[in-house]
């Protein structure tokens, strides 16, 4: 007995009858199950995407409400790690080139679907986004505690210092260093290391909100942007939350740690008004918080 797999299929096509043909073929598929829901309309689409999930979208790029590769930018703007197989018509090929070249993962042509070529571009669209989205995940969070990589932080510390000069807001940047984290490395082993590592990223995660940003951009140095903070006062609160939450000890394996970190802070736009200054400050901070003694905090500049 043949067990078949499940795809969830958007099928955006305004034209019913290409839409049941379309619809014939998944269901003729002798391995894979398709269970798609149809729309007519580049609307009725973005409606179904904000509340249901799929796994891949079949896009006509000709609907009632947009056109061309217009409808493509749309739908994979808003729903960016979606696979999306474009459906053209002999005629209106180059939109679909089009669209290929913005990221659409393939495209095919009406009438066209012989012999599983339709099953296939679907799988094969789902498996190059997953790949693609993987990569691009790679590139951008560090690969030990999956937290934002350095690429990835000054991203974000760029909007948000764009953000705060606009709305005149201030942000506070907090650059934390593991005391001692050699020592552990060296007593220990990396392998242990390495865990301490990964159980200090879950623990940041945990205290912090979940919109919040929590990089790693160095060995054992992790960087926290706070926007639309009040004050200097609100930054170190945050700063002294992390020092206390970190003197319940970290179990890893038979060993029992207990770390801590020294905080910098630098504030966006009394300390420095750009990203790299802002960091190079709060870093500045760090290493004096680190002199005066483990589990301290610093606002630049430091004394």
């Amino acid at each position: 007995m043949i067990t078949k797999e499940n795809y969830r299929v958007l099928l955006v096509e305004d034209n019913r009858g290409d839409a049941r043909l379309i619809l014939e073929m998944l269901d003729q598929d002798p391995v894979n199950h398709f269970n798609t829901t149809t729309v007519e309309s580049l609307e009725n689409a973005v409606g179904h995407l904000q509340e249901k999930t799929v796994d891949v979208i079949l896009l006509d790029l000709n609907l009632p409400d947009c056109r061309g590769e217009n409808t493509f930018t749309r739908v994979n703007t808003l729903f960016p790690d979606l696979p999306i197989v474009i459906l053209t018509g002999n005629d209106d090929q180059q939109a679909a080139f089009s669209a290929i070249g913005l990221g659409a993962q393939d495209y095919l042509i009406k009438g066209s679907f012989k012999d599983g070529l339709l099953s296939r571009a679907i799988l094969y669209a789902i498996e190059r986004k997953r790949l693609q989205n993987m990569i691009s995940h790679l590139a951008l969070h560090d690969a030990l505690t999956g937290l934002p990589n350095r690429r990835l932080l000054m991203e974000h510390l760029t909007r948000d210092i764009e953000t705060g000069k606009r709305d005149k807001k201030l942000i506070a940047v907090l650059v934390l260093d593991l005391d001692n984290f050699k020592a552990i490395n060296d007593q220990f082993g990396h392998h242990i290391g390495d865990q301490v590592l990964i159980k200090v990223a879950h623990r940041l995660q945990y205290l912090l909100r979940k919109c919040d940003v929590i990089a790693r951009i160095g060995g054992d140095e992790f960087v926290i942007p706070i926007p639309h903070i009040r004050s200097a006062e609100q930054a170190r609160i945050v700063a002294e939350k992390i020092i206390e939450a970190f003197k319940e000890p970290i179990q890893i394996e038979n060993v029992r740690l207990t770390v801590s970190f020294s905080i910098g802070i630098a504030l966006f736009p009394a300390h420095a008004g750009d990203p790299y200054a802002l960091i190079k400050a709060a870093d500045k901070a760090m290493y004096s918080a680190k002199e005066t003694g483990k589990g301290m905090v610093c606002l630049y500049p430091p004394a």
